[in-house]
């Protein structure tokens, strides 16, 4: 009897929880995780391309400040996913917050191929993450 209450007390736990337990026995439900982590790691990949043009630019001391400087949103963006792999609702918001700001510091709203290839990312991986939180992350009944 001893043991089979206190399975009765880990399942109540577990069911107490506020933390969601993600779905991720279905092959959609794991497209639908997976997606957005590997198209921003993608994407991280694609922008930190930008910043080699540094070394073409400067001589040796400025050209480490220089790198640094052009890898600065490359270190938010990994922060970001680290927050989002996590909390995807966060997550979402944060991508979208950052496709906005990434929209009218980049002026990527000038040019379309600039804005898909620059911002709209953002916004989709957003989307993503909203999506995965709706699907794999809601509190079990």
């Amino acid at each position: 009897m001893e043991k089979t209450e206190k399975i009765t007390k880990k399942i109540e736990k577990e069911k107490n929880t506020k933390e969601p337990i993600p779905r991720l026995s279905n092959p959609v439900n794991k497209l639908i995780y997976w997606t957005p982590r590997i198209l921003t790691i993608i994407y991280i990949l694609f922008i930190s391309m930008f910043a080699l043009d540094v070394f073409g630019e400067y001589q040796f001391p400025k050209v480490l400040l220089a790198l640094f400087m052009h890898l600065l949103p490359i270190f938010l963006l990994i922060v970001i996913l680290s927050i989002a792999w996590k909390r995807p609702k966060i997550g979402g918001w944060i991508f979208l917050l950052w496709g906005i700001i990434f929209t009218f510091f980049f002026n990527t709203y000038k040019n379309p191929v600039n804005l898909m290839l620059i911002s709209l990312p953002l916004f989709i991986t957003g989307g993503l993450f909203f999506l995965d939180d709706k699907i794999n992350h809601q509190k079990s009944p």
